[in-house]
């Protein structure tokens, strides 16, 4: 023991008198104890769930049709195309809605609203889809929707006309009955 010093001896007698009031504490209020670590537990495994990405659907990403147009299903709902609107999709079952809304470049024009809703069917392993409109719907009046049925294929494999051509001449069986009717 120097003198302005500490003695270790005395550190050690110290921290061994603390932990072993903490551990009477922790026993003798183990059901306490045992519901904040619970509590602690249930808290760090939400923000791990939070860091987890929200199961994805099976159309989002970019898909290119046949006249080589990439149009994107991107997460949250969000639709781009070139047509310059503004859309959201959301997808129930097999059936699919877009809605697009064209904001008029003057204030007092009221906005374009147009909705579809068609029913797709996906290839198994994902690589491409049909989609056939059932309805069509601008600023609430009822029109007759497109005819054709509209193959998609995943834009990775591909990504251009020729690539969508030749993917569509080797993998892509027939459309189901309701495309062809």
């Amino acid at each position: 023991y120097h003198e302005g010093g500490f003695r270790l001896e005395h550190l050690v007698a110290e921290s061994i008198l603390l932990a072993e009031a903490m551990r009477d504490t922790i026993v003798e209020h183990r059901q306490k104890v045992m519901a904040a670590v619970g509590l602690v537990a249930v808290l760090l495994l939400a923000a791990l769930a939070m860091q987890i990405p929200a199961q994805l659907s099976p159309i989002e990403g970019d898909w290119m049709k046949a006249d080589g147009e990439i149009i994107t299903f991107a997460g949250q709902g969000e639709y781009v195309d070139r047509s310059g609107f503004e859309a959201v999709w959301s997808l129930d079952g097999n059936v699919l809605e877009v809605v697009w809304t064209d904001q008029q470049s003057r204030a007092e024009d009221p906005a374009t609203v147009i909705i579809q809703s068609g029913r797709i069917a996906m290839e198994e392993d994902g690589a491409y889809l049909w989609l056939r409109w059932t309805t069509l719907t601008v600023d609430g009046e009822n029109m007759d929707p497109p005819e054709a049925c509209i193959l998609l294929i995943d834009a990775k494999k591909a990504n251009n006309i020729p690539a969508y051509v030749s993917y569509t001449d080797e993998h892509v069986g027939k459309a189901p009955s309701w495309c062809t009717n």
